[in-house]
């Protein structure tokens, strides 16, 4: 399932860009990080046309707290994530502190991270006004 999120708000109004953002959850970078769905790989290694890709320092920080020790983690995956994505800090767009990454939290993440495939719209990518993406044709 995607969500995406397009915020052209606060941080296009500051300058960083006027192109629509898609923001990435937890659950999408996780998803990312140590799974195999080729959706959000394509979408996260070769961009999305015409839009920026962004998360907050709290999603990426929930999203690598919830990577388990043996799950596949490749490091050059999170360096691609911060090549192509802009990551704001969540202090600054929420005006509050981040809140404690619990088990509970975690497991909610990689619930949703690693449900299968089937599901329309991927979840974790979502357009701000709540738009979903259309669905990836498959190979």
């Amino acid at each position: 399932m995607v969500k995406i999120d397009i915020n052209i708000g606060p941080i296009a109004w500051q300058g960083a860009s006027s192109k629509p953002k898609i923001h990435l959850s937890a659950a999408a970078i996780l998803r990312y990080l140590i799974g195999d769905d080729e959706r959000t790989n394509d979408m996260i290694m070769f961009g999305v046309g015409g839009k920026d890709l962004m998360t907050t320092d709290k999603e990426l920080y929930e999203a690598l707290g919830s990577v388990a020790k043996y799950d596949t983690f490749k490091p050059t995956k999170l360096g691609k994530l911060f090549e192509m994505v802009d990551v704001y800090p969540y202090r600054d767009l929420t005006h509050s502190p981040k809140p404690v990454l619990t088990f509970e939290k975690v497991e909610e993440i990689r619930k949703e991270a690693l449900k299968q495939h089937g599901a329309e719209p991927a979840s974790g990518i979502r357009d701000k006004g709540g738009k979903s993406q259309p669905k990836a044709r498959k190979s």
